[in-house]
């Protein structure tokens, strides 16, 4: 017989994949192995324990918020919305497939001949807790793979059943998919290894929050599960217990306004109160950048002697003149904003502040000191990771909050947050 006999090769290829099979269903009869759930060793126990209360605490308040409202579910959904979870059965199934040699390669073939998949992933995501949007990633690759895991679970000899989702259950883990979505880019955004600066991360924020309320209303009308919209309240309690305390502090308010694409405009364009952030600003502007005293000459305009006005102007390559009402905060907010094109041709809000210098002085050095302000103090693994964090080995007999004071007070400082040692030293004379 040719090697080259089609229906020759055929053959080959039904008897290699029967053989696969054969062995993954051997394999599965031997396995007696229970699963393994996700490790923890690699988080801390003490973040651990602290984000379960949290977790508890903020969901048992949206269950009470959302049945005030109507949204409420039953005993069966929730038990029956487990399963969808990525620590149950799409983790599960995602272990024991890789796992297990047997299983990958028939799972690899069923990936081979399914002509609806594309792309060139042929396994499975499974949820690691120390891994960035684990939890979007395994599931957006269980609704990738449907028709091989659904094959899989399907097959009485391979023990997958308990795997197996009902129709309503993919259906939730589509919801569950897009909701997470809204995760992604922000924390996509913050894992570059640039540190984010203030005034990237507060309209990240507030976008995320926008979007978590279109969930909890469903305001796109997707007919959400109610389990769904609920875990959308219980985040935005925990995202205003955080956020919350940043309004406490004008400097991120300041940072966003001496974005000269944003100014005022963005503020008003999120129903913020501008007067009250036009009153801050005002203040905090004439405190810390003092303009020259009436008593002072105004230098940047006076005529040199001996020079004729004639020859003031029209100068190749001179620097122009600062003008005083250019370089105030009232005209700064007056006016329009800077097209993004603009500040793009510029290089970013940063050098284009640079490029002020010169012209408007004061503003230019109020935006660079608020501009140049890194979001957070801790590295932003350590923020977004589940992983083991160092203060624990490291803190020896220091209380958390001590640690945690020292390290922010350390990055504040020679910061208009933290200008010198004058304010602590007065906290501390109040206190003592």
């Amino acid at each position: 017989m040719s090697l080259f006999d089609i229906s020759s090769t055929r053959a080959r290829a039904t008897e290699a994949a029967l053989s696969t099979e054969a062995a993954a269903i051997a394999a599965a009869a031997q396995d007696k192995e229970p699963d393994t759930e996700d490790s923890t060793a690699d988080i801390d126990p003490d973040k651990l324990q602290h984000d379960i209360g949290v977790v508890q605490g903020i969901t048992a308040d949206a269950l009470v918020q959302m049945a005030e409202w109507g949204i409420t579910f039953s005993h069966t959904e929730r038990l029956s919305a487990q399963k969808v979870t990525p620590k149950a059965c799409i983790a599960g199934l995602a272990r024991r497939v890789n796992d297990s040699p047997n299983l990958k390669v028939l799972f690899q073939e069923l990936v081979e001949k399914d002509t609806e998949l594309s792309g060139t992933a042929c396994l499975l995501v499974w949820h690691v807790v120390t891994r960035w949007n684990s939890y979007l990633l395994s599931i957006e690759s269980h609704i990738h793979f449907k028709g091989p895991v659904q094959w899989l679970t399907g097959h009485e000899q391979l023990k997958l059943k308990k795997y197996a989702l009902t129709d309503s259950q993919w259906v939730l883990a589509h919801q569950l998919y897009e909701v997470l979505e809204i995760f992604r880019e922000p924390t996509e955004y913050f894992s570059e290894a640039a540190v984010p600066l203030i005034h990237e991360v507060l309209p990240q924020l507030l976008a995320l929050r926008a979007r978590l309320y279109d969930v909890c209303d469903d305001t796109l009308q997707q007919n959400l599960s109610p389990l769904i919209r609920i875990g959308a309240e219980a985040a935005l309690r925990v995202f205003d217990c955080y956020i919350g305390s940043m309004w406490e502090s004008d400097f991120y308010t300041i940072a966003v306004v001496m974005c000269p694409d944003r100014k005022l405009k963005w503020f008003s364009d999120w129903n913020f109160n501008i007067d009250t952030i036009r009153t801050q600003i005002t203040s905090c502007f004439a405190e810390l950048y003092p303009g020259a005293s009436e008593d002072e000459p105004n230098t940047a305009l006076a005529r040199p002697s001996g020079r004729s006005c004639y020859t003031q102007r029209h100068v190749p390559g001179a620097a122009a003149p600062v003008r005083p009402e250019a370089d105030l905060m009232e005209s700064y907010l007056e006016t329009p904003i800077v097209p993004s094109y603009v500040l793009r041709q510029y290089g970013g809000v940063i050098p284009y502040w640079n490029d002020q210098l010169e012209r408007r002085p004061r503003l230019a050095c109020m935006a660079l000191d608020y501009l140049t302000a890194p979001a957070s103090s801790v590295d932003a693994e350590r923020a977004f990771s589940g992983g083991r964090l160092m203060i624990n080995h490291l803190q020896h007999q220091m209380s958390s909050r001590t640690f945690q004071s020292q390290m922010a007070i350390g990055s504040w400082f020679n910061t208009p947050l933290l200008p010198n040692l004058r304010h602590v030293a007065s906290i501390i004379e109040q206190v003592m």
